[in-house]
């Protein structure tokens, strides 16, 4: 995409571009506390919901 845009080949293997309202993380021990803490959150919440209905 960035050869395209530009006409040159990208130095870089991606492109990094931060969302509105999002933060990238690049530090791998952050990365992963927050997604065992996601997780976590979400296994809480399965845990204490009412049942889904399967055959909707």
């Amino acid at each position: 995409m960035a050869e395209s845009l530009n006409g040159r080949r990208s130095a870089v293997d991606a492109i990094r571009f931060t969302l509105p309202g999002f933060t990238n993380a690049d530090d791998p021990a952050l990365l992963a506390h927050l997604l065992a803490t996601y997780i976590t959150r979400v296994h809480e919440v399965d845990a204490t919901g009412p049942p889904l209905d399967r055959e909707a």
